[in-house]
């Protein structure tokens, strides 16, 4: 409630969260933490040629929880430039590869589901809370009320292991979104099959930040 009089005045409303937290993750391979034992993102200061970090280019433009604000905060040390890459698949690659120390992720990637990949201990709190839900004009839920049920049936229905699992099947397995998606919407009853693919579909205008970069079927 709290945080719908915040946006109220934007004519926004917040629905309930999904279930899910979606923040940032500073992974290093399993291997290596073991050998330099680490367990905490505070630890990568005492690596003596510093970190070659690879991360997503927005993760620069963070004023208070990017890569800026993460190397003040922690006094880590760069020797090159950060090695950004988009696809999470390919930071997981830099990594393994040994083309970087450290890769910035997001809690909910499916290389968690990864032996090879350590996730480091945000022990002082660096990164606040990033709890998923959806934010819908109050506009657009006044011409069709039917939307905050229809999307309320997803809250808490995305749990952390649940993102971690459809995440994998796309960016480890492979898969197409869209078919995981629906996959999981039959199994978790909430479409049948005439609902996946309805023959005159709404039209849908989608928020997005300018550098994202969406396939043409999302």
């Amino acid at each position: 409630d709290g945080l719908n009089a915040l946006y109220r005045s934007l004519g926004l409303r917040w629905l309930h969260p999904l279930g899910f937290e979606n923040s940032y993750a500073i992974t290093v391979r399993t291997d290596r933490a073991a050998v330099d034992e680490l367990t905490r993102i505070e630890d990568l200061a005492r690596l003596p040629d510093g970190v070659r970090v690879t991360c997503p280019e927005e993760y620069l433009r963070r004023p208070l929880d990017g890569l800026p604000a993460l190397i003040r905060r922690f006094g880590l040390r760069m020797p090159h430039p950060p090695r950004v890459l988009a696809d999470p698949s390919a930071r997981i690659r830099a990594l393994l590869e040994g083309q970087a120390d450290v890769a910035v992720l997001y809690s909910t990637d499916g290389a968690f589901l990864d032996s090879r990949v350590r996730v480091l201990e945000d022990a002082s709190g660096f990164f606040p809370p990033y709890d998923a839900a959806f934010l819908v004009s109050e506009q657009t839920l006044a011409r069709a009320p039917r939307i905050a049920g229809s999307l309320g049936r997803l809250a808490g229905l995305l749990n952390d292991e649940t993102m971690h699992d459809l995440n994998f099947d796309v960016s480890m397995a492979g898969r197409e979104p869209a078919e995981v998606a629906q996959e999981f919407l039959r199994a978790s009853g909430l479409v049948d099959d005439a609902q996946a693919r309805p023959a005159h579909a709404p039209r849908l205008r989608v928020g997005v930040h300018q550098t994202d970069r969406l396939t043409a079927f999302t």
